[in-house]
This record gives C-alpha cells, sequence and structure tokens, in this order.
C-alpha cells in the first residue's frame, strides 16, 4: 500500500538536485574556502555547508527559526550523516540500474508539469548538462535505496496506529473527494513559438509566487492581461473525479487557501488556489487511509533512519575543525 521513500520524494526534487550543484552564494572564511569537517578522510568544505543550507534550509527551520550559525552547524551535522553514508554505500556496492533513473526524472518531469525540452533547458539556465543531473540522480537514488533496504524492514504500521493517528490529527485531514477552487489559465495556441512560450511560462511562475504571497487572483488576471490572454476561472465546490485528472492531482494535494505551481493541460498553462475544503470526518478514514499511511511510515521511517545513522557514526572518524 505504501510507496517507498525513493517514490515519496518532492515534487521539487527536481530544483533541489540541481542546488547540490548550484554555486551561488558560497560561504568563505576571509575570502578562503575552508574545510570544517572530515569524515572519513573526506573533507566538507564551506561551499558544501552553504549547498546543504540551499538544499536542507527551508526543511530544517520548519518548526523553529534559527540563527545564521545555528542553521549552518545543523546543516553540517546532516552532511557528516551523508558522508558516512556515502562510506557505507561504498563497502555495500549499492547498484543503481539506468532504467530507475529514466522513471525518477520522467515522473519528476510529470509531477511538475513541464516538458521535458523545458526541464532540460532549466537544466542548462543552471549550468547543467543531462549527464551531470543524471549522475545527481543516480547518487541519491544510492544513498536513498540503501537506507530504505536497511531501514525499511524494520519499520511496523500497524491497522491500530493509523487509526489512532488520523483521530489524533483529523484537522490535518480534509475530503479527499472534493475541493473548491479558482483558477488562472493561460491558453498555449499550437502556433505559439518556443521564445513566446518560455516568456509566458516565466509569466506564470511570477504570478504563482504573487498568488502565494496573497495578491488576489484577481487582482493578478488584470495585472497580467495586459501582455496576454489571463482566463480568470471560479469552478466553484467541485468532485475531483470530473475534473482533468492533472488538475484533480494537483488539486487533491492542496489545503484550503495553497496556491499551486503552474502546470501544463488542456493545451495551456493552470495555477490554482483551493479556496475552500470540507474537513475530514471519521468516515472519510477509507478514502484516506493510504495517505495516513504514508504519514505514519515516514514518522517511523526517520525515527529507525536517525538511530540507524547514529550507529553508523560510531564506526566512523568525525573530525570537526569549526567554521571560525
Amino acid at each position: 500500500m505504501s510507496k517507498t521513500w525513493i517514490h515519496r520524494m518532492s515534487v521539487f526534487a527536481f530544483f533541489l538536485l540541481l542546488g547540490i550543484v548550484c554555486r551561488e552564494g558560497r560561504f568563505y572564511a576571509a575570502g578562503i574556502e575552508k574545510v570544517v569537517a572530515v569524515v572519513d578522510g573526506m573533507p566538507i568544505t564551506t561551499s558544501d555547508v552553504e549547498m546543504g543550507i540551499r538544499m536542507y534550509g527551508a526543511e530544517i527551520q520548519k518548526e523553529k527559526a534559527l540563527s545564521p550559525i545555528e542553521l549552518r552547524t545543523r546543516v553540517l551535522a546532516r552532511l557528516i550523516d551523508n558522508k558516512v553514508i556515502e562510506a557505507a554505500i561504498k563497502k555495500a556496492d549499492i547498484k543503481v540500474d539506468p532504467i530507475e533513473i529514466d522513471r525518477f526524472i520522467d515522473d519528476l518531469i510529470l509531477r511538475n508539469g513541464i516538458s521535458r525540452e523545458k526541464f532540460e533547458e532549466e537544466l542548462a539556465r543552471r549550468g547543467l548538462d543531462l549527464a551531470e543531473y543524471r549522475k545527481r540522480v543516480e547518487d541519491e537514488l544510492r544513498r536513498r535505496k540503501y537506507i530504505e533496504g536497511v531501514v525499511a524492514r524494520k519499520v511496523v504500521v500497524t491497522e491500530a496506529e493509523l487509526l489512532d493517528y488520523f483521530k489524533k490529527n483529523m484537522d490535518k485531514f480534509f475530503d479527499p473527494s472534493s475541493a473548491e477552487i479558482s483558477a488562472l489559465f493561460i491558453a498555449l495556441p499550437a502556433d505559439l513559438k518556443k521564445q513566446d512560450a518560455d516568456e509566458v511560462f516565466k509569466m506564470a511562475m511570477e504570478m504563482a509566487r504573487e498568488a502565494k504571497k496573497g495578491y488576489a487572483l484577481e487582482a493578478l488576471a488584470s495585472k497580467y492581461g495586459k501582455s496576454c490572454k489571463v482566463e480568470l476561472m471560479h469552478l466553484g465546490m467541485v468532485n475531483l473525479k470530473d475534473l482533468n485528472p492533472m488538475l484533480a492531482r494537483v488539486a487533491k494535494e492542496l489545503a484550503k487557501g495553497e496556491v499551486s505551481e503552474p502546470f501544463v493541460a488542456n493545451n495551456g498553462i493552470y495555477i490554482i488556489k483551493v479556496t475552500d475544503r470540507r474537513k475530514a470526518s471519521l468516515e472519510d478514514f477509507p478514502l484516506l487511509k493510504d495517505k495516513v499511511h504514508d504519514m505514519v511510515y515516514d514518522i517511523k521511517f526517520k525515527a529507525a533512519a536517525d538511530a540507524f545513522v547514529k550507529e553508523l557514526r560510531k564506526s566512523s572518524v568525525i573530525e570537526v575543525k569549526g567554521f571560525y
């Protein structure tokens, strides 16, 4: 019933993986890159920490805002764990089939609602080619396969745990079958030139950013409608199964008030906002059971993975030099 940890990666894992190799905003001490830790002879540098902040910073600060030095310290701990896992992976000789990489990339492209051409353009914009990106995906899949292979068998989720979690956290769930939806839609004519399509997509990204900040969709339609036709749609409360499959898939994951990233469907670009959702009731548990299972599984998996990495650390030689 539950998807693997690999397959539950974020829709935006594409951009996170790009962030691993993006070299903007390095942190230097006195203008010189510094080794801040060494794990089994493998160095971690200040620029590694800065890249780690871009990858893990938002996740680490979800519960509490941290000072810059506290954040760097937490990120460094995460990078040390990664190095410890990396050493264990080398000993285990974990293999990743090229087909797995293909499927991973195809899935990311599909779930982000972009074309393969747009995907490769984004890689190029960030100074990468497809071969480099595939290597990053391979490394990430190898690490996750290793952790999942060792830890997953230790994680057991019972029916009683699912129902108990659902009852205690019912306010986190909503009716999975319906939502009240408003949307912005930009048609993409078949004869639209590639350069013009790129500009429209950039505009859609900016519209989504502003919508997420709280700007009304009506105001955005008026503002951006001056440069191209932007249609404002109020779909009302709808049964998701009656929608285009892509719209339904995106809307299903949004809570009340949330705005989607731009995605392509029906020969155009959509940005949707869920304006209302009915709170879940106990009767919805059968329909939400898979979602509840994933949430409980993730909690237990993380605890088991943390314990496993803690044990791995005991057999590693770790030297933390500090940032200054």
